[in-house]
């Protein structure tokens, strides 16, 4: 147990001493397999990600290519490729091996990778070119994976770096430069209040006033859309009245008309009945 130790702790020295990739990774690989991380390696059960998922849509994919069924396997790729499938990306997965991961995700991105080659070469008269643009446009923002990544702590790093400084002593001067940044910034402000106050305090009361006039177009704006739909219905309402009064004045008349008639039918039947009895 101490020997696996003090293995492992010679390994991780080797590492940090590497100077090619190929060197630290077999040192890696080394370690994981001193540490029985191989075996984890192998299975493909873990709570960290959807494994039968991932199993599931490897063993499609075989399938297809196999088959030379490149149709399907453009609609299938379509469907579900992604760099995170069934939480293949989770930090968890990388961050218990030396070197790689499950061989289940490895295996899953070469298939992958080997699908997307087959779709690039294959004859466009299986798969035109604008359905392989249009593809592989997709693709890019689904599946496509950043190679480098540069953040400020990244750039000092590999600066540094250069220069013999290790890790700790890059993030202690990356704090330092914060704070003298905020420091300086705090400086120049009072200085410019104590030197220039009424510009500095114009400057700051011009940037207030943006923010207030900004914040009342917004209201206002907010307000006449609000009185506009508001107008809008009770344009609605009155239409809906004069439409109402309407049937109701069509009604009147209607009633109107046929009491005429009634009363016209009547006068004739009484003028009949005279002369009748005249005769």
């Amino acid at each position: 147990m101490v020997l696996a130790r003090l293995q492992s702790r010679q390994l991780l020295k080797k590492m940090d001493a590497a100077e090619t990739y190929e060197q630290w990774a077999e040192l890696a690989s080394a370690y994981d397999h001193e540490n029985g991380l191989d075996d984890w390696k192998s299975a493909d059960a873990s709570k960290s990600y959807d494994y039968r998922a991932i199993r599931q849509r490897l063993d499609l994919i075989r399938d297809l290519r196999f088959r030379e069924d490149y149709h399907q396997l453009l609609f299938t790729l379509n469907e579900g490729i992604h760099g995170n499938l069934g939480g293949m990306g989770k930090p968890a997965l990388y961050n218990k091996a030396k070197l790689g991961t499950k061989n289940l995700i490895h295996q899953f991105v070469r298939e992958v990778c080997g699908a997307l080659h087959d779709i690039d070469t294959v004859d466009e008269s299986v798969i035109s070119l604008k359905e392989k643009e249009d593809f592989f446009v997709r693709a890019g923002h689904c599946f496509g994976r950043s190679a480098l990544m540069l953040s400020g702590g990244a750039v000092r790093l590999r600066l540094y770096g250069a220069w013999g400084l290790g890790a700790g002593e890059v993030a202690t001067l990356t704090s330092l430069v914060g704070l003298s940044f905020g420091l300086g910034v705090t400086l120049c402000g009072g200085a410019a209040l104590l030197l220039e106050p009424a510009s500095t305090l114009a400057a700051l009361h011009l940037l207030t006033q943006g923010r207030e006039a900004l914040w009342r177009r917004q209201q206002a704006t907010g307000l006449q859309g609000l009185h506009r739909a508001t107008g809008i219905r009770v344009h609605q309402h009155q239409a809906l009245q004069l439409l109402a009064a309407r049937q109701r004045g069509g009604a009147h008349r209607l009633r109107a008309h046929a009491h005429l008639a009634l009363r016209r039918l009547g006068q004739e039947d009484r003028a009949i009945g005279q002369a009748r009895v005249g005769v």
